[in-house]
């Protein structure tokens, strides 16, 4: 997470940084779980959605709102599809 944080601007952001990671961090990882069925991957893509965050941190405005919480799924969801993408263009290269 200290990573993240050195990325962000303010203490304001890295606040709010640490509030959402702390609040979302076990959910973002179950969604991504269920659409890799991998744990490792799922942590691949949790952390890639929060590099992501770090760059479109001012999308969240209430860190406890649904929004919020529907925000950041969407994010993960989306980050766990380019893994599962990469992973079958490495199998169509690995095949040929």
């Amino acid at each position: 997470m200290l990573l993240f944080l050195a990325l962000l601007d303010s203490p304001e952001e890295q606040e709010k940084f640490t509030e959402v990671y702390q609040q979302y961090r076990h959910v973002m990882w179950y969604v991504a779980n269920q659409k890799l069925q991998d744990a490792h991957l799922a942590e691949d893509a949790v952390q890639e959605a929060f590099l992501a965050l770090t760059r479109h941190l001012d999308q969240v405005e209430d860190v406890h709102s649904p929004r919020t919480k529907k925000f950041l799924a969407t994010v993960v969801r989306s980050k766990a599809v380019d893994i599962l993408r990469r992973l079958r263009q490495e199998e169509e290269l690995t095949e040929s």
